[in-house]
């Protein structure tokens, strides 16, 4: 016998299985017989029997094609035939299990595939010592061994490889595999269900069909005679993807879904009306109600001071938590600039003096202000402290957070950007950017950054100024926070205009905004001419069903299929609910989540497997084509679409040509009958 846990025989390409998948297949400890080399054993299959018992396989009278009869788990017995060593696999602390030989593997498949539903079903709920494995290791050895086998069949003719090939034990598991899927789990993986699959129960078809079409692809002739069973594989799997939902958003079969799903987060929208706290305003007695925060601050400027000291690099924190339920109620918002913070701040500017005459650069190791008062005069100082070389940063991000920035302190901000080379963040949450100069500064630093791809603009009152708005997009850094900031449909139209120019920004956040159903459909048409938009969140605005279809529109137009083949293809989610624990908002999510995975191929394929549409879309296209049509898949050779060719293939086999010649006259007919009324 010959242990595939062997290093010396598992193929060392890390394109076809993980690091985990191999060691997993490395537990199994799975022996191949060396005096046939690997060639269907009979004699091993009748150990393997032996080895399980009568007490758990029960004999049928039909024939196995190889000289013996069927067998299948006997009623009452699932538990413990899934309790042996031989589906522990899963099971690390497990090191008493036994060899086993390929033919028990194939043993095991073909007793589970004639077995009753109930036997089927426990597969799946046992999970790591069940299905987990049927369809992971044991998958994943079968086309591992092929890989080797085809590397030694190089030489052969195809003929004289699919015959010698076909007696091989491990693609007579392959076979077997093949046929459990696509004839003897219909009752159990059921349409619509695939993701489940996946999540639930553990098992992903989609990565086994993925690895088997690569491993064929890469054995070349070798392995050829498989294609055919692997296609009706691809077909079958495909098949169970829960497709229904998206032909069915479009005609308002889920309109309801949608508004109870919708219905809390309007609710929580941005009001019509209000001061945001960027626009706080000191009470007269501020003075009393600030020295809470005050003793906190200086305790924070103190320890900078003594990092600074005893020559130490040291992050710039002034950090109070004043939001309640931490804030008392006779406590600011906010800690507000009082002289005595100078005296500290200056402290701390002349030890850096200190040791920078010493020879000594301070390094500026972080900045983050958060509900502390930041004077353009300190601000302007710490640039001035960077720019003469006295000091160094090396902050990856900045945070100046609820900090009174006014205009001119904005510009300090961005003069502080140039001078942070390794900067990727930037947040400014609660600040107001209402000078138009200001914007422009900070748009120019951020846009001529190496490195920053992050700008966090929550709570900043940009929907009161839309031009304000778009000089700050402009920045073009990969994600931008817009959250809380009262946008309404003026500031729509910009981040529309924005965005139809195929800006290079991957990642957009507009939740808790004012953005309304006709905002929906102006953000729609333009993300169908982008390219780079990766996720957007726009929960908590005033949106209905018809915002959220709009919206999922633009990745999936199906009023024709080229709508379907011009939509936006890149972006790959979209958050609309705010609720992501209620059952409804799941559902949801999950189907949206599964539209945006598909690609521009996925959604013709899918389009055309409902026949009403099919017959739609190809209404006008001349009957005579359509041989043309079904031989195109088989021409195609680019292996990257191979698969979804394939399907499309055998999507259109069932094609009636009558009915759609039928069909075709009739829609031919009806426009030349509208024809001569006009006339």
């Amino acid at each position: 016998m010959m242990d595939m846990g062997d290093e010396s025989v598992a193929p060392s390409n890390d394109d076809f299985f993980t690091d985990e998948e191999k060691n997993a297949i490395n537990r199994c400890r799975i022996q191949i017989n060396n005096n046939t080399g690997g060639i269907y054993s009979h004699q091993n299959t009748l150990r393997a029997i032996e080895n399980v018992g009568t007490t758990l396989l029960e004999k049928l009278d039909t024939d196995d094609g190889d000289g013996g009869h069927r067998y299948r788990v006997k009623v009452g017995s699932q538990i413990q035939f899934f309790e042996r060593d031989i589906y522990k696999v899963h099971d690390m602390n497990n090191n008493a299990r036994h060899p086993c030989t390929e033919e028990a593997i194939l043993l095991e498949i073909e007793a589970l595939r004639q077995s009753e539903k109930a036997t089927k079903n426990r597969m799946f709920r046992q999970k790591e010592t069940g299905a987990m494995v049927v369809f992971g290791p044991w998958f994943n050895y079968a086309f591992q061994r092929l890989l080797q086998l085809a590397s030694s069949d190089n030489g052969s003719s195809s003929t004289t490889t699919s015959i010698s090939m076909g007696g091989y034990t491990a693609v007579k598991i392959i076979r077997s595999l093949f046929s459990f899927i696509t004839d003897d789990l219909k009752d159990i993986v059921k349409y619509g269900r695939l993701h489940d699959l996946k999540t639930k129960m553990g098992v992903d078809w989609l990565r086994n069909v993925g690895t088997a079409r690569k491993v064929i692809n890469h054995c070349g002739d070798s392995a050829n005679f498989l294609h055919d069973e692997l296609v009706k594989v691809e077909a079958h799997v495909q098949s169970l993807v829960g497709k229904s939902f998206i032909p069915n958003f479009h005609n308002g079969n889920y309109d309801t879904k949608f508004d109870i799903a919708l219905c809390s987060d309007r609710d929580v929208a941005s009001p019509d009306a209000g001061p945001t706290q960027a626009s706080y305003n000191k009470p007269d007695n501020w003075r009393e109600r600030n020295r809470f925060g005050l003793t906190k601050v200086k305790e924070q400027l103190q320890s900078c001071i003594r990092k600074v000291t005893n020559h130490q690099d040291f992050q710039l924190k002034l950090n109070h938590q004043l939001w309640p339920p931490w804030r008392p109620h006779n406590e600011e918002p906010i800690v507000w600039h009082e002289q005595i913070l100078d005296y500290y701040l200056n402290q701390l500017e002349n030890e850096i003096d200190r040791r920078k005459q010493l020879g000594v650069v301070t390094e500026i190791t972080g900045i983050d202000i958060i509900n502390v008062e930041m004077k353009n005069e300190r601000l302007a100082a710490l640039v001035a402290i960077l720019s003469s070389g006295r000091a160094t940063s090396s902050s990856t991000c900045v945070s100046f957070k609820n900090a009174n920035l006014c205009e001119d302190g904005i510009i300090s901000l961005s003069k502080l950007v140039d001078f942070s080379s390794q900067l990727t963040s930037i947040s400014l949450y609660y600040n107001r950017i209402d000078g138009m100069q200001s914007a422009r500064c900070l748009a120019r630093s951020l846009k001529s950054h190496a490195r920053i791809t992050e700008l966090h603009l929550a709570h900043c009152d940009l929907g009161s100024s839309p031009g304000i708005l778009m000089v700050i997009l402009q920045s073009d850094v990969d994600y931008i926070n817009l959250e809380h900031n009262y946008i309404d449909s003026l500031g729509a139209a910009k981040i529309t205009e924005y965005l139809e120019g195929d800006s290079p920004i991957k990642e957009l956040s507009l939740q808790h905004n004012r953005l309304n159903d006709d905002d929906s459909l102006l953000i729609s048409q333009a993300l169908k001419r982008n390219t780079n938009l990766k996720t957007m969140s726009i929960h908590s605005n005033n949106l209905t069903a018809i915002g959220v279809k709009a919206l999922l529109t633009c990745v999936f137009d199906n009023s024709s299929l080229n709508a379907i083949s011009e939509s936006n293809h890149t972006l790959a989610g979209m958050n609309f609910f705010s609720d992501n624990n209620r059952p409804i908002t799941r559902f949801l999510r999950d189907r949206i989540a599964r539209l945006l995975c598909f690609d521009r191929t996925q959604k013709i394929v899918l389009a055309l497997q409902d026949k009403d549409s099919l017959l739609q879309y190809l209404a006008n296209v001349p009957v005579g084509l359509m041989p043309e049509v079904m031989a195109y898949p088989l021409r195609q050779v680019d292996n990257q679409y191979q698969l979804s060719l394939n399907i499309l293939y055998y999507t259109m086999r069932w094609w009636d040509m009558p009915v759609l010649y039928s069909y075709h006259n009739c829609v031919k007919s009806d426009a030349k009958r509208n024809k001569n009324q006009v006339a």
